[in-house]
């Protein structure tokens, strides 16, 4: 059995990220999600795991504090591998890091759409000026914006 993971803040989940987890779904028979949170993030990371687990019903969502501050990507190859209780056999990523990574964390890696040619957006246009970007929101995520507006 094949497993693959998928890493993000998901800050919000958008349909870039639906496109790099629907090629992850594809691909491997289970599919781990890891939402990390902080704590200076506006939206909780149990609300975003909540939206993944609505958008992709047959993957596995978690949620990791993000452990990244001291940007040592052992530690937090270590960190994940205890946390899931294996080592996955595929990490997605549309990320320069992913390949890196992958290799410390003793995974391969398929890059997915680094260019964001067939979903150009990133979550950080979106949390810039949500309510202009609804095409590339699920309904769910975009009421949420629409509820929040201040």
């Amino acid at each position: 059995m094949k497993t693959g993971l998928v890493i993000g803040k998901f800050y919000p989940p958008h349909k870039g990220h639906k496109y790099l987890i629907g090629t992850a779904e594809k691909a491997v028979d289970r599919l781990i999600i890891i939402v990390c949170e902080r704590d200076d993030q506006k939206i909780s990371g149990d609300l975003r795991a909540k939206w993944l687990r609505a958008i992709h019903p047959h993957a596995e969502v978690l949620i990791a504090e993000d452990i990244k501050k001291d940007n040592d990507p052992y530690a937090w190859a270590e960190y994940i591998k205890k946390l899931l209780g294996l080592t996955p056999d595929v990490l997605f990523t549309s990320e320069d890091y992913g390949e890196r990574y992958a290799g410390i964390l003793g995974s391969r890696h398929t890059m997915v759409d680094r260019e964001r040619t067939m979903v150009p957006i990133t979550a950080t246009e979106i949390r810039e000026n949500p309510l202009e970007y609804k095409e590339y929101l699920e309904p769910c995520v975009y009421e949420y914006f629409l509820k929040n507006r201040n």
